[in-house]
C-alpha cells in the first residue's frame, strides 16, 4: 500500500513542485505580482487552474508530512500512525477532488479536440 503511495508523492509531487518553484521564480523575475489586500500575489496564482495546482501541491506536501507509514516504520499497528491518521484523510480526500476534477478537465479539453478532428475529416470528405 505504501508504495503506490510513494508513486503519488514521486510522480506527481516532485514535478509538481518543480513547476510551481519554475514559475513561482519566472513571476519573481519579471516583478509579476498582484495585491489581494494585503497579501502580494504572484501573477500565475490568478488562473483558476494554477491555484488548484498550487494548493495541491500542498496538500500533498501535507500529506506526505502526515503519512502514518512514515512514524510507524517498526510496527504496523501503532498509536502515533492514528493521531495523524485524520489530519492525512482530510487532505487526501481534498486532493481526490482536485486530482479529479484536472482529469474533467483534461477529458473535456480532449473531447472538444476530437469533435474538431471529427469535423474537419468530415469537410474533407466532402470537399473530395
Amino acid at each position: 500500500m505504501f508504495c503506490c503511495r510513494l508513486m503519488n508523492y514521486v510522480g506527481s509531487l516532485g514535478p509538481l513542485t518543480i513547476l510551481e518553484i519554475r514559475q513561482l521564480v519566472a513571476d519573481v523575475r519579471a516583478g509579476s505580482f498582484k495585491s489581494l489586500g494585503c497579501l502580494m500575489v504572484p501573477t500565475y496564482l490568478l488562473n483558476f487552474h494554477e491555484c488548484l495546482r498550487f494548493v495541491l501541491m500542498w496538500l500533498l506536501i501535507i500529506m506526505f508530512s502526515q503519512e502514518p507509514f512514515l512514524h510507524c516504520l517498526s510496527a504496523m499497528d501503532c498509536p502515533q500512525g492514528r493521531q495523524h491518521q485524520d489530519v492525512y484523510s482530510g487532505c487526501a480526500f481534498l486532493a481526490m477532488i482536485i486530482f479529479w476534477t484536472q482529469l474533467l478537465d483534461l477529458a473535456i479539453f480532449s473531447e472538444k479536440i476530437m469533435a474538431c478532428a471529427a469535423g474537419r475529416t468530415r469537410g474533407v470528405y466532402e470537399f473530395c
